[in-house]
Parts: C-alpha cells; sequence; structure tokens
C-alpha cells in the first residue's frame, strides 16, 4: 500500500503530484491513499477510507506535525528493523521519469506500507493513459448554473486567459509577472488568427482583474476548482507558466499556450497540450 502523506504546493500542484503516484500504483495494481487530500475531497466527491477527514479537526496536528510524526515512526522502525514500513521521498530532479528507482523502491516492496512524497515523482505517460480515469474522478461536482456556461453556447471558439499575479510579482525575480497590455496583446494576437469566428475570452485570476479587452470577454468569479474546469472546458488557454493552467489543460485535452516572455507571439504552433510545460 501507498499513502502520500506530504503535500507540495497548493490546490493545482497538490493535484499534479497526486496524479502521477496515483497513476503508477494504478498501472501496477497497487491499493493507493492521498491522506492529505481531506480538504479537497468534497469539491470532487471523494471518501477515502484513510483520509485525515476522518480525524476532527481540534485533533488534527499541523501540517509539520503530521509530517515529523510519520517520519519519526519510518526512523523508530528502521532501528528496530522493521522492514514493513518504508517511506521515499522524491525531490531531486534525477528523480524524474525515473521508471527503474520507483519500481526498485515501491514495486518490489508492494506488500509493505509506503509513504511517499516529493515533487519529482513523474509518469507522464501513464498519466496520459489513465487521463479519462483522472478527468472522471477529478472532475468538481458541480450544478451547471454558472453565468459563464450561459455564454459558451453563443460563441464558435472559447480562450481562458489565465492573469497570475499574487506571488508571481516576487517569484522567479517576477519573471512571469505580466501588466495589461502584454495579455491584452496575446487577447489581440489570438483574434487575429480567426477573424471568422465569434470568439470569447474568459479571464480568470487570483485577484481583482483590471484587464478590459477591446473583444468580447467576462470574468470569472468562481472558487479555484470550478474554475479549473471552466478553463478545460476552453478551446484554448493563455496564461503565464502556471500548474493551474496545466491542470486544466491536461484534464480537458485543452491546447494551452504559456506565455514565457512578454513579447511572445501567438500562433497555433504555440499551443500544447502537456504535463511539463512549466518551469517550476
Amino acid at each position: 500500500m501507498v499513502l502520500l502523506y506530504k503535500r507540495f504546493g497548493d490546490k493545482s500542484n497538490r493535484l499534479l503530484q497526486n496524479m502521477h503516484f496515483e497513476a503508477y500504483c494504478k498501472e501496477n495494481n497497487i491499493e493507493y491513499h492521498n491522506l492529505e487530500f481531506y480538504d479537497m475531497e468534497d469539491f470532487y466527491g471523494i471518501k477515502d477510507k484513510y483520509s485525515f477527514k476522518k480525524i476532527p479537526k481540534i485533533f488534527l496536528p499541523n501540517l509539520n506535525t503530521r509530517y515529523r510524526i510519520i517520519e519519526n515512526i519510518s526512523k523508530l522502525a528502521g532501528k528496530l528493523n522493521i522492514k514493513n514500513f518504508l517511506i521515499f521521498d522524491y525531490m531531486n530532479i534525477e528523480d524524474r521519469n525515473n521508471i527503474a528507482l520507483y519500481d526498485k523502491q515501491i514495486l518490489e516492496n508492494r506488500d509493505k506500507t509506503i509513504f511517499v512524497s516529493g515533487w519529482e515523482f513523474r509518469v507522464p505517460e501513464l498519466a496520459i493513459k489513465y487521463r479519462d480515469y483522472f478527468k472522471e474522478k477529478y472532475t468538481p461536482k458541480l450544478e451547471k448554473s454558472s453565468y459563464i456556461y450561459e455564454k459558451f453556447k453563443n460563441y464558435d471558439i472559447k480562450v481562458g486567459i489565465h492573469i497570475r499575479r499574487g506571488d508571481y510579482r516576487g517569484w522567479n525575480n517576477g519573471k512571469y509577472f505580466y501588466e495589461d497590455e502584454v495579455y491584452n496583446d496575446k487577447i489581440e494576437q489570438f483574434s487575429n488568427l480567426f477573424k471568422d469566428k465569434k470568439i470569447l475570452f474568459i479571464l480568470f485570476s487570483n485577484e481583482e482583474i483590471t484587464l478590459k479587452p477591446k473583444r468580447d470577454y467576462i470574468i470569472s468569479k468562481c472558487d479555484w476548482y470550478e474554475d479549473h474546469y471552466l478553463l478545460s472546458l476552453c478551446d484554448y488557454i493563455i496564461g503565464a507558466p502556471s500548474t493551474f493552467t496545466i491542470w486544466a489543460s491536461f484534464i480537458g485535452n485543452v491546447p494551452l499556450m504559456h506565455v514565457l516572455g512578454k513579447d511572445d507571439k501567438v500562433d497555433l504552433n504555440s499551443f500544447n497540450v502537456g504535463l511539463d510545460m512549466t518551469p517550476v
């Protein structure tokens, strides 16, 4: 049995982290549970028997304490030569796509209890193989009553524009923090690719949106998990490098363009559907 015990990053990062571990276990018929998914389960209608959700919040230790408890138990098991309790962390870049390592550590010990963590555990081929499974499992349980859904049917092409601000002001020296004019430029360039089509641009952001395109647009004011779903229903996605757009692109099989520089040109060759399109 494999248990993911340490989350990495925020919501989108955690979904992607989970997906790679889950895909590997599904492929190899290994029982898998994400202990740290308890605060997101309800959005997807998931009820995991090993979820921390079963522990009343008042008794649930904070993140670092939970991690230390599991890691200390692992150390104690090692000292006592207890071989049925293992722990592996995948945080080195060399761990990425290292199937031989995964097989040696996880597959060969499938009959034991294995706690795993880390961001570099990657099996993109398996994730793609089980895309339909993940789409069904991790599509949020929503009633299609959003004002945005009603707009969709009136347009030939729907384009999600993800305006990433917030922490991007400082992250990587602000390399991917773009002002409104950059996003507006990408909207205009995209519009010129389909001059005979009626296009709707849906704007998503983690803070107040000030962008006012000259083209038809609508601003999403939904929660993050519904934004994920709305993006996955678009025909194209444009945004700064982010796992937020990668998740939506993957789940919906939607062509995505990450804007790596303000002068990037928008053309159809700029769009891809992939799981490793971000430098983070």
